[in-house]
């Protein structure tokens, strides 16, 4: 009874193991040019560049993304470029103008600092509050972001 147990117990351990693959999909130091000749081939599409913009570029990511644009914005908030698409199988990329933008929020009458104002950008994928002084500084906005400032 023992001995049809532990083969049953082994039989069992095997199957869960095959169903949830414990596979790590993340990658790390891969060359952006890599990255590009890969999707070129798995959705049929095409890149324009100057070279010189992806040279020594590497990026660490997983395979996580569900769409071709989820993986462009994900390579466009890692690294300073900016896919631009002309027809559908044809994407530019070009350099991203990314700036910090920092400044201060003041209650148009009184002229008086809003502290705890939320600004984030468009996208949503980063933000910040404003200090005592109404100060805020935010980081990596990309020329196209559009900023919003809330205050409840």
């Amino acid at each position: 009874m023992n001995k049809l147990f532990c083969l049953l117990f082994c039989i069992c351990s095997f199957w869960a193991n095959a169903q949830n693959p414990t596979a790590d999909n993340s990658h790390t130091d891969v060359a952006l040019s890599s990255v590009l000749a890969n999707l070129e081939q798995q959705f049929g599409i095409n890149f324009s560049y100057n070279a010189g913009l992806i040279k020594n570029k590497k990026i660490a990511f997983q395979d996580s993304y569900t769409s071709l644009a989820e993986f462009l914005s994900i390579l466009e908030d890692k690294l300073p470029i900016v896919f631009k698409k002309i027809n559908e199988t044809t994407f530019i990329i070009k350099k991203s103008s990314k700036i910090d933008v920092c400044g201060f929020v003041k209650e148009t009458i009184s002229g008086r600092p809003v502290e705890n104002a939320t600004i984030s950008n468009s996208i949503g994928n980063s933000g910040t509050l404003t200090d005592t002084e109404g100060y805020f500084h935010l980081k990596n906005v990309r020329d196209s972001d559009t900023l919003n400032i809330q205050f409840i």
